[in-house]
């Protein structure tokens, strides 16, 4: 298998569960948000697309600062079934802070999300990055770089 922008559920699922193992990681369409319950240490990758092959990958994470993190890598707003899951786990004491990013990094015509959403996770989680400067340290460019390098490592043999 080779190197491609565009990821599947099965790559991005596999990446998760060997990035970040500590993590309770899924990878769904949006309508399935509302089945998971909202916990510390949540990663939720979720395509838009929920009867297709796939359009658009975004993400949310709860982390260990009580952040509950969505983010687009075209800077658009959370579906309403996403930003309800974020509600909940406000409401319910989980995280104390919704923080959607701003930063548009992609256009419509890069087919690379699926990679943003694992190369910003590594900024926040890895590298302790704020949303914000992980967001404007983002280019195409890194994001492909680090893509491939994580597909070799990974990826190459499935």
């Amino acid at each position: 298998m080779k190197f491609t922008e565009i990821t599947s559920t099965k790559q991005l699922a596999l990446l998760l569960k060997v990035l970040y193992p500590k993590f309770d990681t899924h990878v769904i369409p949006t309508k399935l948000i509302q089945e998971i319950e909202p916990k510390m240490n949540q990663i939720i990758i979720i395509n838009l697309d929920n009867i297709g092959s796939g359009t658009h990958w975004t993400m949310t994470l709860i982390n260990n600062e009580r952040w509950g993190i969505y983010f687009d890598s075209y800077a658009v707003d959370p579906p309403d079934l996403v930003l309800n899951y974020l509600k909940k786990a406000k409401k319910n004491g989980i995280v104390k802070d919704i923080i959607m990013t701003t930063e548009e990094i992609q256009t419509f015509k890069n087919k690379w999300c699926g990679w943003a959403c694992i190369c910003f996770l590594d900024l926040i989680i890895n590298w302790n990055q704020t949303p914000w400067n992980a967001v404007n340290g983002m280019t195409g460019a890194t994001i492909l770089k680090y893509g491939k390098q994580l597909f070799r490592k990974y990826l190459s043999k499935i």
